[in-house]
């Protein structure tokens, strides 16, 4: 067997291990793992695209030194997910990466972390770091909003928390416009079935989601239903959780 080179022991061709030199010139087998890293976004960042924040996450973890696994094919790609996308110019304390890599079986998630952290630019904190034998997916089932409103909460405003509440996880109808991709016309949508719950704090609204598998509200359409406008939102809105589900 060359040096590098992956045993496949099963009839799909997959490499469940592969065998490697260490620098002392030994030879050792690794095998194929997911990391997971929950992570928060702030400041600048925020502004990514999902697809600008995937590319982020390709370099750090090349930068850490991690052995990502890549597709075969002409076009290999690293193997990493982020299971729910997240909006340009929203803020959030539980984002969530998946990524299959190759570790020994000794690999330290607290060592791992702190290579990533080192790697990664102002606005992104690793809150959290596993390493799990096999594959694993995650999706998201549940996500909780923040705005916080930069001149209070009106009555007006209020009058519409207490009614979007009232109406959420009730089976009614809750319309909305959303701009398919591509320029496409606007169509009206209904979105009852995804509120869970409308909250007011202080000068903050929380609004509670459902994630599944048809689809979800988004952030632009929680906005038009409270009556809210960008500039309305003090920092930026903050995806504050998220109910993580493996699949």
């Amino acid at each position: 067997m060359f040096r590098g080179q992956a045993q496949s022991n099963n009839r799909h061709g997959e490499r469940p291990d592969k065998i490697v030199e260490t620098e002392n010139g030994s030879m050792t087998s690794q095998e194929k793992r997911t990391l997971v890293v929950k992570f928060r976004i702030e400041g600048n960042l925020r502004f990514l695209s999902h697809q600008e924040t995937m590319t982020m996450w390709s370099r750090v973890l090349a930068r850490s030194g991690l052995d990502v696994c890549f597709s075969s094919g002409f076009n290999p790609h690293p193997r990493i997910s982020l299971p729910l996308p997240r909006s340009v110019g929203v803020r959030s304390d539980d984002e969530l990466l998946c990524a299959q890599v190759w570790t020994q079986s000794g690999s330290v998630a607290s060592d791992t972390a702190g290579s990533i952290q080192s790697c990664l630019p102002d606005g992104c904190i690793v809150t959290e770091v596993e390493i799990h034998a096999g594959k694993r997916c995650y999706g998201a089932s549940s996500v909780t909003y923040e705005f916080a409103v930069a001149s209070g909460i009106s009555e007006k405003g209020l009058e519409r928390v207490l009614a979007l509440n009232a109406t959420a996880g009730g089976g009614q109808a809750l319309m909305v416009r959303r701009q398919p991709k591509g320029n496409a016309a606007w169509r009206e949508i209904d979105v009852g079935a995804y509120l869970v719950s409308a909250l007011v704090t202080g000068d903050s609204i929380t609004v509670v989601c459902r994630v599944t598998p048809a689809g979800t509200v988004r952030v632009d359409e929680i906005m038009q239903l409270l009556g809210l406008e960008t500039q309305d939102i003090v920092g930026g809105v903050l995806r504050k959780s998220v109910q993580w589900e493996r699949n």
